[in-house]
């Protein structure tokens, strides 16, 4: 049987998509931010709807050849990553207190790469930047596992051409994206 869209439904979903790609672009861009997300299960999925996490080791950003700092970018990225979270209803358990999960990652950033660098060496293309444009790619790993027996929960990627001319304030924003985009693949009950 075919079920015809409610028109009411239908606006809303032309209406989430507009948002998105509204969300993706910045004052400066010219084009919608493509991404490419794999998230992958591990045992103990889905998880409870709400919790405590801690971060666990040395998450780190790699900025390359970039001219980007590092440790800004890094910054950038845990501030999202527990944003993110925090929207999830998981909390960042105190210092010393048990805690549900562990959160690690990995972020880098490697420039002047064109498209068929980016299929050789990554699998993908998110496609091509305008003309001019200096390309360069974004990759965040990030990856849930419970303490007790570090059994990886969940782990994912995420990638996307990056401009490396664009404004602090819109690179950012892109970042923020990416990583709320990808925490929304984090399998919750």
């Amino acid at each position: 049987m075919n079920c015809p869209m409610p028109r009411t439904v239908g606006r809303v979903v032309a209406l989430a998509s507009m948002i998105l790609v509204a969300a993706c672009r910045g004052p400066d861009l010219v084009e919608p931010m493509q991404l490419s997300i794999l998230s992958v299960k591990g045992p103990g999925t889905p998880l409870p709807s709400s919790g405590t996490w801690e971060w666990r080791g040395n998450s780190q950003v790699l900025a390359g050849d970039t001219g980007l700092d590092p440790d800004r970018m890094e910054w950038i990225v845990r501030d999202a990553i527990e944003t993110s979270l925090l929207k999830r209803q998981w909390v960042r358990a105190r210092p010393g207190e048990w805690c549900d999960l562990q959160v690690a990652f990995l972020g880098a950033i490697s420039g002047d790469v064109d498209e068929s660098t980016l299929i050789d060496r990554f699998g993908f293309s998110p496609g091509p930047q305008p003309e001019g444009t200096p390309t360069a790619v974004g990759a965040l790993i990030v990856i849930l596992a419970k303490p007790d027996s570090r059994t990886i929960t969940w782990r994912a990627s995420v990638q996307a051409l990056a401009d490396l001319e664009l404004d602090a304030a819109v690179r950012e924003q892109r970042i923020r994206y990416a990583v709320d985009r990808l925490i929304a693949h984090v399998p919750i009950r």
